[in-house]
């Protein structure tokens, strides 16, 4: 009995050794750092719920930034509004779709949109402008030229940004049709 006692205590120890390598060949072939064993099961409860949440603070922080770029470009468009209202206070654009007669006193212009129509009716006026032609004659069907004089009854149509017309002498008065501004 002796002699079983012995081969029960061997067969009990080669059988917790097996059983420990088992364990750890298992334990290798799950995965380590480098290649580490996931389950469908880490996956679906613990895996996915940190992948939104980290989805959801990255969408949050990218919104507030986005926001407050916004707000900076809506802040730096309202002051540049109000700093070009600024300089043009004083001046008022106005648009008209008939003839009108406007009284335009000596040492201001009035500044012609593209389309604008005007007929010099009463006075001495020029036309200035960086470009040529200036202004066209509808009249004569010719182009006129920057800082030449206006004839009076003549129908002129300014056709690029840029023109005004400038009394010389005292003030005018020109029927007009279009967008304009006397400064």
């Amino acid at each position: 009995m002796k002699h079983n006692k012995k081969w029960n205590l061997r067969a009990l120890t080669a059988t917790v050794v097996a059983l420990c390598l088992c364990v750890g060949a298992t334990l290798a072939v799950a995965g380590d750092r480098k290649d580490p064993l996931v389950t469908l099961s880490y996956l679906e409860d613990t895996a996915i719920d940190n992948i939104m949440d980290d989805v959801e603070q990255m969408t949050k922080s990218h919104k507030n930034q986005l926001e407050d770029d916004l707000e900076d470009l809506v802040k730096d468009y309202e002051r540049d509004m109000k700093k070009l209202v600024e300089e043009v206070e004083g001046a008022e654009q106005v648009v008209s779709s008939s003839y009108e007669l406007v009284t335009v006193p000596a040492g201001q212009r009035i500044a012609l949109g593209v389309g604008c129509e005007l007929m010099l009716r009463i006075g001495t006026a020029t036309v200035e402008g960086e470009h040529s032609p200036a202004l066209i004659d509808m009249t004569s069907g010719d182009s006129v030229e920057a800082n030449v004089e206006l004839s009076k009854n003549h129908l002129y149509m300014a056709t690029i940004e840029g023109r005004d017309v400038v009394p010389v002498g005292g003030e005018i008065k020109v029927l007009i049709r279009g967008t304009y501004t006397v400064e």
